[in-house]
């Protein structure tokens, strides 16, 4: 039997892991000129055309605008993606598509005429190579808490496409059921390295990368600054949890309400208060935890229909050690 339920776990597993995947024949020209001939390659289906292009061509064509183009059969027409290598191989699956083209076209920067870069095209293809958006991805949910704390997005990464239509990255964030995870001092330290690690690669060295370069430092910067913020809370707070004074002091952290005489009949839950507060000189103080109920509700509805035959005042301080 656990032999038998086991295997037919792991078909099912296998049965929905290829779900997930996309099989296809891929060639990429440079021009008319076939640089890498027919592959047949296995992608997963939520991948971009930009992921599995560069894959195939590591770093090789960063500056350079690449048309998509896809078919289903061999003798079919080239049909071009409107949104190229930022659309995703769900694409091919979904359509029934089984061919796809890559054409590497001129280059679309002129090294001498800087102003002529065209970064979101550039740009958004570096996020996705070099940098995987695993840092995006991870603060992607905490953005506004962020800008808070005075760490904002370069302008670069705001003119990323999914910013720029109030999208969000880290989708499946918001549609967790269970905890939340929050950002770490050591995730955020360690995402910043591996970007700036990445950024010493020859290719950075290249004149019309400078401005995505300095959007980029900007941008790990404001990761070490959050790092430096959530330090110093944590050290704030080990700091409070060590010591024997209680954050809050009555003088200052002390809230008095004043509970007027009741002529009238008093409901019977106050006897037992009422009784000891006229028994009492004036101004001793009675813990209202020994006559309140336990229940939260309860003890809340207590404190809130209070009724005395005495004037009396009602002092609220909690003590945070």
């Amino acid at each position: 039997m656990r032999i038998v339920r086991y295997a037919g776990e792991t078909a099912q597993k296998l049965g929905m892991d290829l779900n997930s995947h996309v099989f296809i024949v891929v060639q990429i020209n440079e021009g008319t000129k076939i640089l890498t001939g027919s592959l047949a390659k296995e992608v997963e289906e939520n991948d971009l055309f930009s992921t599995l292009f560069d894959s195939l061509t590591p770093g090789n064509y960063l500056h350079y605008n690449v048309r998509v183009e896809v078919r289903n059969k061999d003798t079919g027409p080239w049909i071009t993606v409107h949104e190229g290598l930022e659309s995703k191989l769900l694409l091919m699956k979904m359509l029934e598509f089984t061919k796809l083209k890559y054409v590497i076209l001129p280059s679309d920067i002129a090294v001498s005429s800087p102003s002529h870069i065209r970064f979101p095209n550039a740009f958004t293809r570096l996020m996705e190579f070099k940098l995987q958006l695993p840092a995006v991805w991870y603060i992607d949910p905490h953005l506004e808490k962020l800008c808070l704390r005075g760490c904002h997005l370069p302008s670069l990464f705001n003119s990323l496409s999914v910013y720029q239509q109030n999208g969000a990255y880290n989708e499946y964030y918001q549609q967790m059921k269970k905890k939340k995870p929050q950002l770490t001092r050591l995730e955020l330290f360690q995402l910043a390295n591996s970007i700036e690690i990445s950024l010493t690669e020859p290719w950075v060295s290249e004149a019309f990368w400078q401005e995505v370069i300095s959007n980029i430092f900007e941008f790990t910067s404001m990761l070490k600054k959050y790092t430096e913020n959530l330090k110093t809370t944590n050290d704030n707070m080990k700091r409070i949890h060590k010591s024997g004074n209680p954050v809050r002091e009555p003088s200052s952290n002390c809230n008095i309400h004043l509970i007027s005489k009741n002529d009238e009949e008093i409901d019977e839950r106050y006897f037992e208060l009422d009784s000891d507060l006229k028994n009492n000189e004036l101004f001793d103080f009675v813990d209202l935890d020994q006559y309140a109920p336990n229940d939260p509700i309860k003890k809340h509805n207590f404190i809130r229909d209070i009724q005395l035959s005495v004037p009396a005042g009602l002092y609220r301080l909690v003590l945070i050690y």
